[in-house]
């Protein structure tokens, strides 16, 4: 599925005005039984273990998760296969008229069609993952069977509020009415606001605990949480561990409606390994590409990397979005080096040269990205290339560099 399709979609503003009359006109409703995640990071990889888990389990897993690595059709997932050209074309040209009429944006229509192609595809359970925010995202249109806060961090301030509270207070905008929420590794600020909103809402918080066992293994680490024995994550990021546990907690407040066994959550969590995070590229594993798409994240990566590569020679190539804290991100990347690239790839919010230039007295800028890490690798066969800064930028990498 090409983006052409959408190509006259509405951008740049951030409200529910236009998405909500189209949702009456259309009598929209939605009732598989679904987990609703929000958060600054993790919710990807918090959201596939508990899709594998439960495929595993022989359900019928529906997972809505943004944004996408290489096509469109990877945000509309069911049992782990995207959605197909036929089948995203059909629902769009049955609600075209509909989507132009009420001028909605790229993400509404994708939220849509995941919904109604859910339905239709009579999945016993989904997973779905907010865009950004919560009160106002586009995915806060059904009442989740749970809730999920994975993280928060100052993101996307000119929609979501100057202070972390803010923030917290605005993604818990998808809480229900004692409908429970599960919440990751927060600080203090974001846990108060998160409290008040679910005081509002007479619900309890669930926070997660630290897991037992924690073993690095050579194919990433291994752990108990609770009551389940012998967890295994094939990845090597130190951050995915909390998403695993945020999962494994979701499990224990769904599994009285949806039985599953260890076994099933065991083969679940080692299916496969999270792409575009810590991936690891090339024969002699020195090039690394990550996700990291905020400043949250990128200290995350950092600690991951200070603690995994101790000792080893990195050289950083990143490319970011407009909308993010470059700084920020910048200054936790530096932790690991001071050798820093600044490129660019195709996309219409990536960062160009002149979107740098508060930066390049001190950084390099580099815009033919596949030649550069090409020669990083020929002149500095025993460092490490770490690729980052967007979700999108590692899947461009991914894709070129495969």
């Amino acid at each position: 599925m090409k983006n052409e399709l959408l190509n006259w979609c509405r951008t740049g503003d951030y409200q529910r005005d236009n998405f909500d009359k189209f949702l009456k006109a259309v009598k929209f409703s939605f009732k598989v039984p679904s987990v609703h995640i929000t958060g600054s990071n993790g919710k990807g990889s918090t959201a596939h273990f508990l899709e594998m888990s439960y495929i595993n389990a022989g359900y019928k897993v529906g997972s809505f998760t943004s944004p996408y690595l290489y096509e469109i059709n990877e945000l509309i997932k069911v049992n782990n296969s995207p959605i197909s050209d036929d089948d995203f074309q059909k629902i769009y040209k049955e609600y075209e008229k509909q989507f132009k009429k009420f001028d909605l944006s790229e993400f509404e229509v994708e939220t849509f069609i995941a919904f109604t192609y859910f339905t239709q595809s009579k999945c016993d359970i989904c997973f779905i993952e907010c865009g950004m925010g919560g009160a106002f995202d586009a995915t806060n249109v059904f009442d989740p069977i749970l809730c999920v806060i994975t993280s928060v961090s100052l993101e996307h301030t000119a929609y979501l509020g100057k202070t972390v509270a803010e923030i917290a207070y605005h993604k818990a905008g998808i809480f229900r009415d004692e409908v429970p929420v599960v919440v990751g590794k927060i600080n203090e600020e974001a846990e108060l606001a998160i409290l008040e909103a679910a005081s509002e809402h007479r619900t309890k918080i669930h926070r997660i605990v630290d897991p037992a066992k924690l073993t690095l293994t050579n194919k990433g680490y291994s752990f108990s949480y609770e009551v389940y024995p012998d967890i295994v994550v094939n990845n090597f990021a130190d951050y995915i561990v909390d998403d695993a546990c945020i999962a494994l907690e979701c499990i224990n407040y769904i599994k009285d409606q949806f039985p599953i066994s260890i076994e099933n959550i065991q083969a679940g969590f080692a299916s496969d390994t999270l792409t575009a995070r810590m991936t690891v590229l090339s024969k002699d594993n020195h090039i690394i590409i990550d996700g990291a798409h905020n400043p949250e994240g990128c200290y995350k990566l950092a600690q991951t990397i200070m603690s995994r590569f101790d000792g080893n020679n990195f050289h950083i190539v990143f490319a970011c979005f407009r909308d993010k804290n470059l700084e920020r991100m910048l200054a936790n990347l530096g932790q690991i080096t001071n050798k820093i690239t600044l490129t660019s790839f195709p996309h219409e919010r990536c960062r160009n040269e002149d979107d740098y230039f508060l930066f390049l007295g001190e950084y390099e800028y580099n815009g033919d990205v596949i030649n550069l890490v090409k020669n990083l690798r020929e002149n500095y066969p025993d460092d490490y290339v770490l690729i980052t800064g967007s979700l999108a930028f590692a899947g461009y990498m991914l894709d070129m560099l495969k």
